[in-house]
């Protein structure tokens, strides 16, 4: 999801306040790495159109990945547990059951049932053994003789991998820590605390004879002696086995659960303080980029592209039959211009924590954003998806013609309406901010994005109108390849998102 928070902000709020709940930390990160195939594809395993139960038992397990793992991957296998694979098990639609619907049933698993350490470890499948079969594909040179090669040990790597990409093993690590299976506390003061994370930082940059670093190993930091072997030992076991996130990433969000976190575990003069010349390895700077990324977030002021894209198919869909559905912010009985003008004021809103009793919006629009705008069906009224889809939504109701001239001095018409509503309210008028609603427009060094998305050679508010048109309705109005590549002007490289069009318009009004 994108970061609609500055880091500022939030370390502000953090010093203040107790630790992270690491649980509420743990549960949001996987589901912002879902590939967005996989959408409605874990939609309909949820629903049951997708079916899990692998080896017909009755439930869906581990069992059911590792037999279809071992189906996929010609190994041995009890027919009776994969007589129906090739039947249930073409998740993305291939028309062959192959390698890749074993990852994505496994990526399912993880997020839906979560792991445990038991299920991590080869041992746990050391029921079976190696053999090409039927199902592999060796040229036609099947051997006539089992192997003995335990499958569960490429199994488990495979689980580890997808749940490394997924930031999923968190729990496991502190079932790991709490039996005693882990030993973290590198500098022998009682606890896993940021420097026993540092020295272990600083032994494996050594190891790799500090690549990637702006120094040599001549000016390497040496860890003190004491610490060489816990730091070995973890590298040597934890690292190997698991993967780098065990390592470094879990060890953080224990720490942000554990500890009341203070703005100095987050710069590298605290670790050079604590240890003479480590903070040139910059692992301040790592967990300052951790912590941004898993910060818990405003619920509301997230925004996820490719889950928003599906949401609003889905909604254009429902709402194809019905005439008469009008989402209007107002209840003047139709969709125009003061919705617009509505709906950004209270993002603004959103934005600035207003209440009822501080924005300048009527009584009866607050209302209608906070109690009956739930477009995308989340329980959330008013979120930033359902903003964005009120938006798409009455652009693509309004012909051309009417776009163009709705987008037509747009900025003197807002300033006009907010200083209405203020002297109705009697209220101060707010000020449109930007900033606050996207990130910093990323430009190619060498290709400028203009943001001339109907590639006309000019920029303007048609540009704007015609990326969310595009959003709106892909079939009726399509982005060539060049107005795509001006387009993408906010977080580039991300694809056309609402956030494009938004820079774009802040662009023209001279806000950006």
């Amino acid at each position: 999801m994108k970061k609609l928070i500055s880091i500022a902000a939030a370390l502000t709020t953090a010093v203040s306040s107790s630790a992270l709940s690491a649980g509420a930390m743990f549960e949001n990160i996987p589901s912002t790495r879902i590939w967005e195939e996989e959408f409605e594809m874990f939609d309909a395993m949820d629903s049951g159109a997708l079916i899990t139960d692998i080896n017909g038992d009755g439930s869906f397990t581990i069992a059911d990945c590792y037999a279809l793992y071992c189906y996929t991957e010609g190994c041995e296998t009890d027919e009776a547990a994969t007589s129906d694979a090739d039947k249930i098990a073409d998740y993305d639609g291939s028309k062959s059951v192959d390698y890749y619907d074993t990852v994505h049933l496994i990526r399912y698993f993880i997020l839906k049932n979560g792991l445990t350490r038991e299920v991590t470890k080869p041992s746990y499948y050391s029921n079976s053994t190696k053999q090409p079969s039927a199902k592999a594909d060796n040229g036609g040179l099947v051997s006539a003789y089992s192997y003995d090669l335990n499958p569960g040990k490429d199994f488990v790597s495979l689980v580890l991998g997808e749940c490394g990409h997924l930031q999923a093993g968190y729990p496991v690590f502190c079932e790991m820590l709490e039996s005693k299976e882990i030993d973290y506390d590198i500098n022998g003061d009682g606890k896993l605390f940021f420097d026993d994370i540092n020295y272990l930082w600083v032994y494996c940059i050594n190891n790799t004879n500090c690549a990637y670093m702006d120094f040599t190993m001549a000016e390497a930091a040496q860890i003190p002696g004491e610490m060489y072997y816990p730091c070995q030992k973890l590298e040597n076991g934890l690292r190997r086995d698991m993967g780098c996130c065990w390592v470094y990433e879990y060890a953080l969000m224990y720490c942000f659960e554990k500890y009341e976190l203070k703005q100095e575990y987050l710069t590298n003069d605290y670790y050079e303080d604590i240890f003479a010349g480590s903070g040139k390895y910059d692992f301040g700077k790592y967990a300052k980029q951790c912590y941004e990324e898993w910060l818990p977030k405003n619920e509301y002021l997230t925004f996820n592209g490719a889950l928003f894209n599906r949401e609003y198919i889905r909604f254009i869909n429902e709402k194809a039959d019905d005439p008469m559905y009008i989402p209007d912010t107002n209840g003047d009985g139709i969709l125009n211009i003061y919705d617009t003008f509505n709906t950004y004021i209270y993002m603004d809103d959103l934005y600035s924590e207003a209440d009822a009793g501080s924005t300048i919006l009527p009584d009866d629009v607050w209302k209608y954003f906070t109690e009956r705008c739930d477009l995308n069906g989340n329980g959330l009224c008013g979120d930033l998806h359902d903003l964005s889809m009120l938006n798409l939504f009455i652009l693509d109701k309004l012909e051309d013609e009417d776009c163009i001239e709705m987008y037509d001095n747009y900025s003197d018409k807002l300033k006009a309406y907010i200083g209405r509503l203020s002297n109705n309210s009697g209220r101060p008028a707010v000020k449109y901010s930007p900033e606050k609603y996207s990130s910093p427009v990323a430009l190619s060094d060498d290709l400028e994005r203009t943001g001339d998305s109907n590639a006309d050679g000019k920029k303007d508010m048609a540009d704007v109108v015609f990326i969310m048109q595009s959003l709106a309705n892909p079939d009726k109005y399509k982005l060539s390849a060049i107005g795509r590549f001006n387009a993408d002007i906010n977080n580039t490289g991300d694809g056309i998102t609402l956030m494009d069009a938004q820079a774009m318009q802040e662009r023209l009004l001279g806000l950006a």
